[in-house]
């Protein structure tokens, strides 16, 4: 089973005669001050300013840059939407005008303003011909 040893305890008596013998010399040890945190060095701040810089340039900047380009690009987006919506509505009344300019009473309408008659009107073509002066264009007009 393995060797029982015998508990031993010292009493006052043997501590006195084995070690009181023996005189320890005190000698008083220098106190170091502890910091709280440990003050780092220069290349320590340079080397996390770096890890910072990094830091800052590979997670920070492109998500800044992604978020400033979607909110720059939805506004532009949302203007030319505009834009486009307004030049439908012009192109849809352009259209309107061009098929009423494609129409006999358009035809009619427009050739009595510059003076012209129909053949069953010439009888009273002396009567309107005082009264419809023809215009002399301009330009621009």
């Amino acid at each position: 089973m393995g060797i029982r040893r015998k508990r031993v305890s010292l009493e006052n008596e043997d501590y006195q005669t084995n070690y009181s013998s023996k005189e320890v010399e005190y000698k008083p040890t220098k106190t170091r001050f502890r910091w709280r945190f440990k003050p780092y060095t220069f290349l320590s701040l340079i080397m996390w300013g770096i890890l910072a810089f990094i830091g800052f340039k590979v997670l920070l900047w492109p998500l800044i840059e992604g978020v400033y380009g979607y909110f720059v690009k939805t506004a532009e987006l949302k203007e030319l939407r505009i834009e486009y919506q307004a030049k439908q509505k012009k192109l849809i009344a352009l259209k309107k005008t061009s098929n009423y300019m494609k129409t006999d009473q358009y035809i009619e309408k427009r050739g009595r303003q510059l003076g012209f008659v129909k053949k069953d009107e010439a009888a009273d073509s002396s009567e309107n011909s005082t009264t419809n002066e023809v215009k002399s264009p301009e330009i621009g007009d």
